[in-house]
């Protein structure tokens, strides 16, 4: 009986190890199962990891260009509108430089207006000048032909008189008319 308990137990023992071993097959089956199930999970989160990096980072460029663009079309707005502005004041100064000139203009064609008659004017008075001017020489180029004349009359007559009352002392003509002939520049002729 000692025998058989010890080859029940050798058996025992063996079929504990056998499940033992079986047990431990299992085990690294399980194992070696959830690594590489693990390992898959890592890639496949890897993979979605890349994936939401690579949509964020889309959507982050999607964003910047639209920012870009708003910014763009907000510059592009208020240089326009600067733009208008310096049309609309060179415009504004355009037409006051073009009122400004008209307004010269006009006063000139004014001025102009009235110095016609004025320039008529003196183109009259400056003929009236020099006709009085020609008149004034010709009176008196008449005025000294007269004074002439005069004096050589009152000289035949002291001539004459000189030879009626045998000859005295010369006769001075007393007439108004001979004394305008012995003006100084004539007392020197008689």
């Amino acid at each position: 009986m000692g025998q058989e308990a010890q080859q029940k137990e050798e058996l025992s023992q063996s079929k504990l190890r056998q499940r033992d071993q079986q047990w431990q097959v299992k085990l690294d089956a399980l194992q070696t199962e959830l690594e590489a199930q693990t390992e898959q999970d890592l890639r496949r989160r890897e993979v979605e990891s890349a994936d939401a990096r690579q949509r964020a980072l889309r959507e982050l460029e999607v964003r910047l260009r639209q920012e870009m663009q708003q910014k763009e079309e907000v510059a592009q707005a208020k240089a326009k509108q600067r733009e208008q502005a310096l049309v609309a004041q060179l415009t504004a100064q355009v037409e006051a430089h073009q009122k400004a000139a008209q307004e010269r203009q006009k006063e000139l064609e004014t001025i102009s207006a009235t110095l016609e008659p004025l320039k008529a004017q003196l183109v009259s008075a400056e003929k009236e000048r020099d006709e009085a001017v020609q008149s004034a020489t010709e009176g008196v180029r008449q005025v000294q032909d007269l004074e002439e004349k005069l004096i050589e009359a009152s000289s035949l007559l002291a001539r004459w008189n000189n030879g009626k009352n045998g000859g005295g002392s010369r006769h001075q003509p007393t007439s108004p008319l001979a004394m305008v002939g012995r003006s100084p520049g004539r007392l020197g002729q008689e």
